[in-house]
Parts: structure tokens; C-alpha cells; sequence
């Protein structure tokens, strides 16, 4: 199976998702290791539209960090994943 932009999408933001969840409990060890997921996640990615919305989802992650957004983010983001789950294609 190729797997295409919105396969790589949904998981991103599963892992940013994870990340979210250790932030929110403060388990700095597993947001690490969720972070780390979702960079290799951000590696498969090829196309240059693509890898421009997977760095925005990563740079807001960054950004609900600092602004204490965190639950709002995470809100958006698993509307984001359902979404991109939707448009996979096989």
C-alpha cells in the first residue's frame, strides 16, 4: 500500500495528540518520546504542500505550549486527524 498525504496528516496528529496528553499530565518523558514519533512521522512526508501543513500542525503545538492552549489545540487536532482519516486513500 502507498500511503499518501492524509495518511502521514492523521498520524501527525496522533502523535501531537500524545504529546498534548504528556504535556497536559506533565510527563515531560513521554511528550519526548511522543515528539520524537511525530518528527519521524514528519520525515515520510514528500510532498512540499504537505510537509507545509505538517510543520504548521508542529509549530502550533509549539505555540499552545507557551500560550497554555493546549486543550484547544486538542480539540483542533482530532478534528484534524478525522478529517484527514476520511480522505485517505487506498
Amino acid at each position: 500500500m502507498i500511503k499518501d498525504s492524509h495518511f502521514y496528516l492523521a498520524n501527525l496528529c496522533v502523535d501531537i495528540d500524545r504529546c498534548i496528553a504528556a504535556l497536559q499530565v506533565r510527563d515531560f518523558g513521554r511528550y519526548k518520546a511522543s515528539l520524537v514519533l511525530a518528527e519521524k512521522t514528519f520525515q515520510y512526508i514528500e510532498d512540499e504542500n504537505t510537509k507545509s501543513k505538517a510543520l504548521a500542525i508542529l509549530c502550533e503545538l509549539q505555540n499552545a505550549k507557551k500560550g497554555n492552549q493546549l486543550e484547544a489545540l486538542r480539540k483542533n487536532i482530532n478534528d484534524l486527524a478525522g478529517t484527514f482519516a476520511a480522505q485517505i486513500t487506498v
